[in-house]
Formats: structure tokens, C-alpha cells, sequence
């Protein structure tokens, strides 16, 4: 093969020769693929046996969620009883040149897509039937939205000063959230949110929270990653998750 001119972390030019071994989707398109049941059923079965919980308070649904902390278990987050090669190939075992769940990982693109726009309905108080309880992370006050048109303008005016090849413009997350796309989630996640969000919160544990996040999905977008940059995502992801559920 010829292969493709392409320039390493060290900047040094080479003939890239890649080879399809992961095949990559959304997590609805994924679990079609491969005939799962899917994130929201009870055993998703792509790279965790976690099962799902329902929401008691609601007999009729059936969507199940993935969470640490159920009744009568609790799942450590650096522990989860993986899916291995082996179990998958047990029923797949006429497909020899797959291996799971390797081969069908969940891509970074998606995973943005979904977490960031599910944290600002949290902090807007429109995520389902959640309320804050016993904490503070609304932006505003029920019924208003002062601090939410605030961000929405600093989105919308951030084009002004982001050049064009960084991204692409950030809509007003106030007045034009049907117009955002993966890019412009996470454009807001990583170059405006660290200035925009700022003290924007109540209580400056949910800023440093995010940022927290933040800094973990720059570092998996970083062009090179070392044991020791995965090392602290394993570490950095779990206990994100411990204190989001917390």
C-alpha cells in the first residue's frame, strides 16, 4: 500500500497505513447493529453487565438507567463487571474476525453529544421531572431565565472573536438550541463554557465539577496518549461519575 502523508504528535511527516478494527456510532445505532437491547434497557451488554434500574416512581416506563448506586448493590466505578471477548464471541463465534466489545467502542463525539446537553437541562431545571432537591445548581431562579439569555448571548457573540478553524459558530443556547450540532456542543464544552460558565453558578462546586470534565475530554482529544494520560482518564472518568450521582 502507498499509504497517506500524515504528521505525528512529534510533527514529523510519515505514510500513514490504517486499517479498519473499530467501527464507531451513536449508542441507538450501535446496539441496532449489534442487536442489543440498548443504553436504556436493563442489560445494555456492549462493554458492562451493569444492569439497569427503572424508575419506581413511575410503573409504566421502561426505560432503565445504568447508575452506581441501586438498591441493595453498589457498583465501584473502577470495578464494573466488564464485557469481555470471550463472552461476546460465545454468541458470536461465526464471527471470528471481530473481537468485542474492542471493536465497537463508544466514540467521544457522541459521548459529548449526549452528556453536555443533558447537564444544561439539568442546571435549567428542564431535564424530565428532576428537581434540584436538596441542592443548588440551577442557573436561574424557576420561571426565568436571566443567567441562561446571558450565556446565550455570550455564545452567539463568541463569533465574532473564535477563528473559523477552530470550529464552527456556536448558536444562542437561549434562543437557538435546535441549531446546535455535536461541533457546536462541543465548541460550547471546551473553548467557551471555562469563561462563560464562570461564576455562574450558585455554588462553585458545580463550575469546578464541569471543569473537571472538561479537562478530561480535552485530554482524550489531545493528538497523542500516553499509559499514563489513560491511566488518569480511567481514574478521572470514575470519579466524575461518583461525584455527579453523589
Amino acid at each position: 500500500m502507498r499509504g497517506v502523508s500524515a504528521v505525528n504528535p512529534y510533527h514529523s511527516r510519515f505514510l500513514l497505513r490504517a486499517f479498519l478494527i473499530c467501527n464507531c456510532g451513536d449508542m441507538p445505532a450501535c446496539a441496532k447493529q449489534w442487536r442489543m437491547s440498548g443504553h436504556t434497557g436493563k442489560v445494555p451488554r456492549r462493554a458492562c453487565k451493569i444492569v439497569g434500574i427503572r424508575d419506581s416512581s413511575q410503573p409504566t416506563a421502561t426505560t432503565h438507567y445504568a447508575v452506581l448506586n441501586q438498591p441493595g448493590i453498589q457498583y465501584d466505578p473502577k470495578k464494573l463487571p466488564l464485557q469481555t471477548h470471550e463472552n461476546w464471541i460465545a454468541e458470536a463465534i461465526h464471527i471470528s474476525s471481530l473481537r468485542f466489545p474492542t471493536c465497537n467502542p463508544h466514540d467521544l463525539m457522541h459521548i459529548e453529544k449526549n452528556i453536555i446537553p443533558m447537564l444544561v437541562d439539568i442546571w435549567t431545571g428542564a431535564y424530565k421531572d428532576l428537581g434540584p432537591g436538596s441542592e443548588d445548581y440551577l442557573w436561574d431562579e424557576p420561571g426565568k431565565k436571566t443567567v441562561l439569555n446571558a450565556i446565550g448571548e455570550a455564545c452567539a457573540s463568541s463569533v465574532n472573536t473564535i477563528p473559523s478553524s477552530f470550529g464552527c459558530c456556536v448558536p444562542n443556547l437561549a434562543t437557538q438550541r435546535s441549531e446546535f450540532i455535536a461541533e457546536s456542543w462541543i465548541m460550547f464544552a471546551t473553548m467557551l463554557s471555562p469563561a462563560i460558565l464562570h461564576n455562574r453558578f450558585k455554588k462553585r462546586v458545580y463550575y469546578i465539577h464541569f471543569m473537571e470534565l472538561i479537562r478530561l475530554f480535552n485530554l482524550c482529544m489531545q493528538f497523542g496518549l500516553d499509559h499514563s494520560d489513560i491511566a488518569k482518564l480511567e481514574r478521572g472518568f470514575a470519579k466524575w461519575v461518583v461525584e455527579f450521582e453523589r
